[in-house]
């Protein structure tokens, strides 16, 4: 199989929630390409801080943990201040508010550079929810496009249900399968090809 991995970008796992100064806070993992990083021992959160430095400013995100480094991906354990974020986010469901967690990561990108799901995507998969504006009627054939050698579309599925409005964008969530299991690298690569032709993110896929 190819190897799936290149660039710079992240992954963000979702997780449970805890009361704190901070209020209704949620951590969550962030898995992230260190390649081409150089901070130090002492300060291996300053490349995932930049990204959104307003976010971490104000508290919206806060107490970044690193965790480990292997193969040029750091893990972090971050907190999400959901009191921080705008009210609407409340009534998502989880597919829909990873996708627009993902968007706000990306804001001031020309590229999506994370992925966001939860906190118990496994370290390689062959299943998938794949979160994408409801007009796009050929999702599944763009997915298809952007598979390596040697791993194919099994499956692509439509979430039973209406389609979801969230501020005048019309969502809708698929299932997703493939012929073999990928690595988390190889989730945030297909992302990255995804969307490498939309300012921030217009689509986001999290493994199950």
């Amino acid at each position: 199989m190819a190897v799936l991995f290149s660039g710079v970008f992240g992954v963000i796992f979702f997780a449970a929630s805890f009361g704190s100064k901070w209020g209704k806070s949620e951590e969550i993992i962030v898995e992230f390409d260190a390649n081409g990083t150089e901070e130090s021992s002492s300060n291996k959160c300053a490349a995932l801080k930049r990204g959104r430095s307003q976010y971490w400013k104000h508290g919206r995100l806060h107490h970044c943990e690193f965790v480990e480094e292997k193969d040029g991906v750091r893990t972090f354990i971050v907190s999400v201040d959901r009191g921080k974020l705008p009210s609407d986010h409340d009534m998502l469901q989880s597919d829909l508010f990873f996708w627009t967690l993902n968007r706000q990561l990306n804001l001031d990108k020309r590229r999506c550079q994370t992925l966001v799901g939860s906190r118990n995507m496994p370290a390689t998969s062959s299943t998938f929810r794949l979160t994408n504006p409801a007009q796009d009627s050929d999702i599944c054939e763009q997915l298809d496009s952007v598979l390596p050698e040697g791993v194919d579309l099994t499956s692509c599925v439509q979430e039973n249900g209406p389609v979801v409005f969230f501020r005048s964008q019309p969502l809708q969530v698929h299932r997703i399968a493939l012929s073999v299991p990928i690595p988390r690298s190889g989730y945030l690569l297909l992302l990255q090809r995804m969307n490498r032709h939309f300012l921030r993110c217009r689509y986001n896929m999290f493994a199950v």
